[in-house]
């Protein structure tokens, strides 16, 4: 719905009416100063968006551009050690990850394991231990502190096991594998379940498969499939659904400008407004409430690269609001866990008086974050989710509400078995 809207929300003493800012729109932003393509997630540290490496259309790049959305414009900082193009990049603890990806010389495209690590406090790089295979056009998911690698490819070789790599030890694992393997896939993170849509594989092409992984139990699930074929687009989670952005329909074209909000509880989708322009090949990032599409390509890759540097927004409409008349606000809560004690399943309940990124994470007795429960935009209003504790040792743990402007609320709980 375009401009503004308008809704009162019954609150525990009163009445709150609220108005958003206009959503389902797109707007255009200053160009990034290089024309890039990239398939890749982009790092956002203090409100900022890190855009790593790329390829300008015939050799890769190792410049790092960031871009402030609050004054629309870029600066530069520390070039990579290695130019590199087709991999993402990962925030842990507000260091970057850069996994990954290829580099072209005398016309060869070579595929990477290596690993570097991004400190933006002193603007340096040093090297971590290489992914388990060299790994191309993947996505990437940081869910409890560990970064989940997803399929990709090395010289038409499409990887089917994830990897998942801990910057606390430097070390990989191996989980199961995904049914499907494919490169040119998006992934992210619902409740803890991690949603991989699209993708392409040789002789096959982009596809419409949705396939999910569930963290805590290592398995995965077929969904319905897409009513289209993406691969190379980009997907969001907001309150709950997935917004899937642009991408690629068949190597021969067309490139998409739409955008689709995907529903995991029904598995259905429902169109939203369309991209300015056709895009694949892009790096996204998601800064309050605002999805940022970044550089490019407009030309399917049977017709030539074609690099971008423009910038367009996608406003949510989960950004900060207008508060027009508040009566006795309850606020910002998180409610004591039940039943408490618990063995081994618990609910928590919790109550947001604004639209925003809400992170709610467990943690044990000496401190170690075990599980993330909620990772996402969330509009106004009271939530419930449950923590099943089957795995975990009986003892005292806390949760952690942490919305996206700081706010933290604590309990604790005690598990029993």
């Amino acid at each position: 719905m375009k401009g503004k809207v308008m809704f009162v929300a019954l609150l525990l003493f009163g009445i709150a009416s609220i108005s958003f800012a206009e959503s389902d729109t797109w707007t255009q932003k200053a160009d990034k100063p290089t024309a890039f393509i990239n398939m890749q997630n982009a790092s956002v540290i203090d409100g900022k968006i890190y855009v790593f490496g790329g390829i300008d259309g015939t050799k890769p790049l190792s410049k790092v551009e960031v871009y402030d959305p609050a004054t629309d414009t870029w600066s530069t900082k520390s070039d990579m050690p290695i130019a590199r193009a087709m991999m993402p990049s990962c925030l842990v603890n507000n260091k970057v990850y850069v996994l990954g990806g290829g580099f072209i010389r005398y016309g060869q495209f070579t595929w990477l394991s290596t690993v570097k690590e991004y400190d933006p406090s002193t603007d340096t790089w040093t090297s971590k231990a290489d992914m388990p295979r060299p790994t191309t056009l993947f996505p990437a998911c940081v869910v409890d502190g560990k970064i989940y690698a997803f399929g990709g490819n090395n010289n038409q070789v499409y990887h089917k096991n994830i990897v998942v790599y801990d910057p606390a030890t430097d070390t990989w694992a191996s989980k199961a594998e995904i049914p499907t393997p494919r490169n040119g896939l998006s992934a992210c993170n619902v409740n803890g379940k991690i949603y991989t849509i699209g993708g392409w594989r040789e002789g096959v092409g982009c596809m419409k498969v949705v396939e999910v992984y569930d963290i805590a139990t290592d398995t995965w699930t077929a969904k319905t499939d897409l009513p289209f074929n993406i691969g190379y687009h980009s997907a969001f989670a907001v309150n709950g659904k997935i917004l899937i952005i642009s991408g690629e329909a068949s190597d021969s074209g067309p490139l998409y400008s739409s955008v689709y909000e995907y529903d995991p509880q029904t598995e259905t989708i429902t169109e939203k407004a369309e991209m300015p322009a056709a895009r694949a090949y892009f790096t996204s990032a998601i800064v309050d409430g605002k999805i940022y599409i970044i550089g490019g390509t407009s030309n399917p890759p049977n017709y030539g690269w074609k690099p971008t540097s423009q910038v367009y927004v996608y406003d949510t409409g989960l950004d900060e609001p207008t508060f027009v008349e508040v009566s006795n606000p309850t606020g910002f809560t998180l409610s004591q866990n039940y039943p408490n004690p618990f063995n081994p399943k618990t609910t928590i309940n919790y109550r947001l008086n604004k639209p925003g990124m809400v992170n709610l994470v467990i943690y044990d007795l000496l401190g170690r974050q075990v599980a993330t429960l909620v990772d996402e935009l969330k509009t106004p209003g009271s939530y419930s989710t449950t923590w099943n504790a089957k795995d975990f040792a009986s003892g005292i743990y806390f949760y952690r509400l942490q919305t996206g402007d700081s706010k933290v609320l604590t309990q604790k709980m005690m598990l029993v078995k």
